[in-house]
């Protein structure tokens, strides 16, 4: 039973963070979103320095590239993707093949060896991904390359996955996720300021989801990951994280193709006249003022 904690903890906390990436995307940019996200959440794991962690030379190697494939090219491609129109049910079944990658290169990488039923299993989820992502292909107005960013952010994880296998460092959970996160912060913060969208939008919503993907999805979601790869050699539960995202992204919350902060104001109509009257094309009413009439935007939900 011990054991079955941490993976019931990572199908529910993995989840949130696709469907937090959707929130906060509504409101600002993904760099915004992630560099705020963690700000927030490194100077909540600073204070773990005061626990006494002292991380070697050789730790903060090994966590440092870790958190640049794992949290950085895993979320930076994976939130990118979601603010630039992807569904959140859809990149949460992209990342869902994350363990057949692992598979894949845990052979000749690790010399593990995967049995035939679970190359079955495994086959079969990808199947299942390649099928719902190829219909959003044909049916939503986003780029075909768009889906290419949860796709790499995917891979990253999935190596960053095997390496950390390989090296089997000696930190724990909580030095690891605070190594990680430091470095993340860095990494996101510098873009963020680089692109000049480093200020947060002047709204609840977005601090609101900051808290959200904080709290469940860095802490709960990355820290239950963490601890799973140490106590267990596949992770294969992550599946089942993909239908439980996917019910809140159909069900539970309303869904955005594209966000707001990305929305351009609607143009007031040209007013057609004759002869300097100012009338409407069809015409106000006698006595009455002439009527601007804003240009209906185009549907961008699906």
């Amino acid at each position: 039973m011990p054991q079955l904690v941490p993976a019931a903890a990572l199908v529910v906390f993995w989840s949130s963070g696709f469907m937090g990436a959707r929130l906060g995307t509504e409101y600002a940019p993904a760099d915004t979103l992630l560099a705020w996200r963690y700000l927030a959440a490194a100077a909540v794991l600073a204070v773990a320095w005061a626990t006494g962690i002292r991380p070697s030379r050789a730790a903060w190697r090994r966590q440092g590239v870790l958190g640049l494939l794992c949290q950085v090219g895993y979320l930076g491609g994976t939130v990118t993707g979601i603010g630039l129109g992807v569904a959140a049910g859809t990149a949460a079944l992209i990342a869902a093949a994350q363990p057949l990658v692992v598979a894949a290169l845990a052979g000749p990488v690790l010399g593990e060896v995967v049995d035939r039923r679970q190359w079955w299993a495994l086959g079969g989820g990808l199947l299942g991904v390649g099928l719902v992502v190829g219909g959003d292909l044909g049916a939503d107005p986003v780029p075909w390359w768009t889906y290419l960013l949860p796709l790499a952010g995917m891979l990253a994880l999935s190596v960053g996955t095997v390496l950390g296998r390989r090296w089997q460092s000696a930190e724990g959970v909580l030095e690891s996720l605070t190594l990680q996160t430091l470095v993340a912060a860095v990494a996101f913060v510098a873009a963020a300021a680089g692109r000049s969208t480093l200020s947060p939008p002047d709204a609840s919503g977005f601090w609101w989801s900051v808290g959200w993907v904080i709290c469940l999805s860095s802490f709960g979601g990355y820290g239950a990951y963490l601890l799973v790869l140490q106590r267990q050699r596949r992770h294969h539960g992550q599946y089942l994280a993909v239908p439980h995202a996917a019910h809140h992204h159909g069900v539970g919350l309303p869904h955005v193709r594209r966000p707001r902060h990305r929305a351009r104001p609607a143009r007031p109509r040209r007013l057609r006249g004759r002869g300097g009257g100012g009338a409407s094309r069809s015409g106000p009413r006698a006595g009455q003022e002439p009527m601007l009439t804003p240009v209906r935007q185009r549907s961008t939900q699906s």
